[in-house]
């Protein structure tokens, strides 16, 4: 039975039987050595979470993101400062790899974002996240694709999310000194 995107991958990370997790959207593709890259910044660095550069892949051009090529390694306070932000480390599944043990929440079924709602979950279980800017992952824009879509459903699904993880946040006490920050974002995205 077909219950959505979020359903797929839990029954799919239900059936794994790997300790190391990847996510790659049906829409998209990548280039051949982007595992191996993933695996040996995972294992060179001693990491939970590593994560790869990626391309904005259009039909007429390719315009890489994180195309600097280092390496970097965070503690968890600092990569759940830059995921919350959505800057240098972008709420996405599929530019990363995961040892098995930081997957520690199921993605929600009832609403899209699943990805943006969750990561923020397995970033708290991880000690350290690793990012190597070299661009591995082509994330394909199309027109009509459930990223370009607005309606209202859409926007009420981000807020959820929004929610969601300031929520995450707050019980767990991760990081205090932000509280403000988030409580602004959930009301700005309420707002929207």
């Amino acid at each position: 039975e077909n219950g959505g995107l979020a359903d797929s991958r839990n029954v799919a990370l239900t059936a794994a039987r790997a300790d190391i997790i990847g996510y790659i959207d049906s829409d998209d593709w990548i280039e051949p050595d982007m595992y191996e890259t993933l695996y040996n910044t995972l294992v060179s660095t001693g990491a939970d979470i590593s994560i790869c550069g990626y391309y904005m892949s259009y039909v007429n051009k390719e315009i890489p993101y994180c195309s600097d090529k280092d390496l970097t390694v965070f503690d968890k306070e600092q990569a759940l400062h830059l995921i919350l932000r959505d800057k240098k480390i972008k709420s996405f599944l599929w530019d990363k790899l995961f040892r098995r043990h930081v997957i520690t929440a199921e993605m929600p079924k009832s609403y899209r974002y699943e990805d943006y709602s969750t990561l923020i979950k397995w970033f708290a279980s991880a000690d350290k996240v690793a990012l190597c800017s070299r661009p591995e992952y082509h994330y394909r824009q199309r027109m009509g694709s459930t990223d370009h879509e607005v309606n209202p459903v859409r926007m009420w699904h981000f807020f959820l999310a929004e929610v969601e993880r300031c929520s995450f946040v707050r019980t767990f006490n991760l990081l205090p000194d932000i509280e403000e920050e988030l409580d602004a974002r959930v009301i700005r995205t309420g707002l929207v």
